[in-house]
């Protein structure tokens, strides 16, 4: 998150910025919870995590993406895909720790 931004609209921006999808809410707050970066970075990480929906028509399958940051590094590149629930386990660094919340 950003100096003064509130989770709600940080998780819109970076879905908007790591994706390229428009047309995302939130449909609800699942939660925070906090995650040990160590051995990669001496942090702790609260993240918060959303159930969204995508309201675009079109919603590819798979595709490529930039992330273009602040404007002054070199951009980012992605492909993105979606991924059955049943899989989400293999999310990396504790990213489905909440995962179990969108079945409540």
């Amino acid at each position: 998150m950003r100096a003064g931004e509130l989770p709600d609209a940080a998780v819109l921006r970076e879905v908007l910025e790591e994706t390229g999808l428009e047309g995302i809410r939130i449909e609800r707050y699942l939660g925070a919870s906090e995650y040990d970066m160590r051995p990669y970075a001496d942090a702790i990480h609260v993240r918060h995590f959303y159930h969204l929906t995508v309201d675009s028509p079109e919603v590819p399958d798979r595709w490529f993406t930039q992330e273009r940051g602040d404007g002054d590094s070199t951009p980012i590149r992605f492909e993105c895909y979606w991924l059955p629930l049943v899989q989400g386990h293999v999310l990396a660094a504790g990213q489905s720790a909440l995962l179990g919340r969108l079945f409540d």
